[in-house]
């Protein structure tokens, strides 16, 4: 069954980067305001696994006998009866086999106010609402290997007499087992288990709102720097314990965060050079979640309203912006990001929850490309009516641990007034 990874949809949704006039640690002059709306594409194609690697989202599984009988006593002893009549001849025994590829996209429309409250303090607002699909292509085959098995062991029956009682037995017991077809699988997953229709989801919605200050604390010729700190507010939704295939759009659970920024501009250059650090620890919180008996096994037959503590989450961001005309910068970042573990606890003493924390800690490598087109300089020289800023940007994950492979471009726009 499919276990497709949620996506933290509101780690890529942050509205701080460049809204100022020049370097990151400026604010907006006192008593300007800005009104700032960015649209953004996102597509997930794969992940990432603990150890680095990087997979598609296509999904290959059998469903044989030896996988059933792993968790059911009866089924493996069966298993043992027919080695012993002939070695291996349940290995074929597949009652049929998933194959399966999801793909993920997003479209998010984020919005925001700022307001310079002085000269070097500035407050910001963004909410952005996100309309999400995941495809799911192709599906369950059912196969006949049961027949075929049947008819191996009536053959072996008929061929031979030591055992021959013992394969016509096995014979009849394998008639009786009813084949499973992918109907029956999805009935047993809605009707028994409680879970939703598995297929093509989308929905959409907001995600986690940011509200946060910057005040620069040092200007001077050439260095800069700055503090931030804010709050995120848990407005998205959360994946549904009755969904295989639904997409995050928040973190659950209030964030706070503080961060130092730092530029440095060589005088005469147009060279600006600059570094972002940060971190958010979250506040505790509840979540519903299915108890699944192994890590990273999607499928859970009871749920529970758990307590839910998110990991810790720390980002370092180094850039260079050059300009290259009096309207036109070009800038190019790096970013690192890690999510500790997820840690969850609840009523059930017997009940591991660490389970459900397990593969939530994550690493990223970011690189970002982008322009900006600006007519601050030229309206604040009365040359032209209207400031505004236009950027468009690219950003990629090149490595990662426990994360999705997420590919990600927008286009940002800022109004001064």
């Amino acid at each position: 069954m499919i276990c497709f990874s949620r996506v933290a949809l509101a780690l890529f949704i942050s509205m701080i980067a460049h809204l100022s006039f020049a370097g990151i640690t400026d604010t907006l002059p006192g008593g300007v305001r800005a009104f700032i709306y960015r649209y953004q594409q996102m597509k997930v194609d794969g992940f990432y696994d603990p150890n680095g690697s990087a997979y598609n989202y296509d999904f290959s599984e059998s469903l044989d006998l030896n996988t059933v009988a792993e968790g059911l006593p009866e089924v493996n002893d069966l298993v043992q009866e027919l080695e012993a009549v002939e070695p291996g001849i349940t290995k074929d025994l597949e009652f049929g086999r998933f194959e399966v590829k999801a793909r993920a996209d997003a479209t998010i429309n984020a919005y925001a106010l700022a307001w310079g409250i002085s000269d070097r303090v500035m407050v910001v607002g963004a909410l952005p609402f996100v309309q999400a699909k995941v495809r799911l292509d192709g599906g369950y085959v059912n196969y006949d290997s049961l027949n075929q098995v049947q008819n191996r062991l009536l053959q072996i029956a008929a061929g031979r007499g030591d055992g021959s009682d013992e394969a016509r037995v096995l014979a009849q017991v394998l008639g009786q087992i009813p084949s499973i077809s992918g109907p029956e699988l999805q009935s047993y997953l809605v009707d028994d288990l409680g879970y939703d229709p598995i297929g093509d989801w989308s929905g959409q919605g907001f995600a986690d709102m940011d509200v946060y200050l910057q005040y620069q604390f040092h200007k001077g010729t050439v260095f800069k720097q700055a503090m931030v700190t804010g709050v995120e507010v848990p407005t998205g939704r959360v994946e549904d314990p009755n969904s295989l295939v639904d997409v995050s759009f928040g973190n659950g659970a209030y964030g706070l965060y503080l961060g130092h920024l730092f530029d440095f501009e060589p005088l005469g250059t147009g060279l600006n050079l600059y570094t972002d650090i940060r971190y958010t620890t979250y506040l505790p919180s509840t979540r519903s979640r299915r108890l699944n008996s192994t890590p990273g096994f999607s499928i859970g037959t009871e749920t529970e309203e758990t307590n839910y503590q998110r990991g810790g989450f720390g980002r370092v961001m180094v850039g260079a912006d050059q300009r290259i005309l009096p309207v036109l910068n070009a800038y190019a970042e790096y970013k690192y990001e890690r999510q500790l573990q997820d840690t969850y606890s609840g009523s059930y003493d017997d009940y591991d929850y660490s389970i459900l924390g397990s593969g939530t800690g994550s690493e990223r490598h970011k690189m970002i490309f982008g322009s900006t087109f600006s007519t601050v300089g030229l309206y604040n020289e009365g040359r032209f009516p209207l400031p505004f800023k236009v950027r468009a940007q690219y950003e990629r994950i090149f490595h990662a641990v426990n994360a999705d492979d997420i590919e990600v471009a927008y286009l940002h726009f800022e109004f001064y007034f």
